[in-house]
């Protein structure tokens, strides 16, 4: 178990998980010290299933005590206070507690070379996502999750976090209805950029 971040999900057919794990530092920004490694990234590795659960502001503090850096056969299950739920697709667990989590299988493992020295600095995990499970309860009257509902906790970077407790749209414009706009507002702007 790891409060890990930083991660994106592609589109569909095929939807994707991408997290990257800095091998060189914590995620406080210190270097780890002898015998000290974040392990999520190679617990991936090693099991090629893992689940990424969605924590709500309810349940932040539990999922904080797991980015302990403990040593690596400690488990922060019992101290979380989250609870094991079983997962259908994967060996690993889900939290019972999270509205929103995604069983996921290892597609590629990149690790990631520090241009300067060629050491390994990160690793690029990809995952395909099997399978999802959302509670009905953060849903919209449309079946799609919603956020003042769900209320995900974000992690800004380093220790800043932050609460995402609405969502809204943004129309994306389309060349065939907004081509000619845009090309003449390209054209007065010098640099080219709206």
């Amino acid at each position: 178990m790891s409060s890990s971040s930083g991660f994106k999900i592609t589109d569909a057919p095929n939807p994707s998980w991408t997290y990257g794990e800095r091998v060189d530092a914590t995620p406080e920004g210190r270097e780890w010290l002898e015998g000290e490694k974040a392990d999520t990234a190679s617990n991936i590795k090693a099991t090629k299933g893992f689940t990424v659960n969605i924590i709500s502001e309810a349940w932040v503090a539990q999922s904080n005590i797991t980015s302990v850096d403990a040593p690596e056969d400690f488990s922060e299950w019992p101290v979380s206070g989250l609870t094991k739920e079983p997962s259908i697709h994967v060996r690993a667990p889900r939290v019972k507690e999270s509205a929103f989590s995604m069983e996921c299988e290892l597609l590629e493992a990149v690790d990631v070379k520090a241009p300067s020295t060629g050491e390994v600095t990160t690793t690029l995990i990809l995952g395909t996502v099997k399978y999802i499970h959302v509670r009905k309860d953060v849903l919209d009257e449309r079946g799609n999750v919603d956020p003042g509902k769900l209320k995900p906790v974000a992690r800004m970077g380093g220790t800043l976090y932050a609460k995402v407790n609405e969502g809204y749209n943004i129309y994306r414009p389309n060349w065939k209805d907004h081509g000619e706009p845009i090309q003449e507002a390209s054209a007065t702007n010098e640099s080219g950029r709206l």
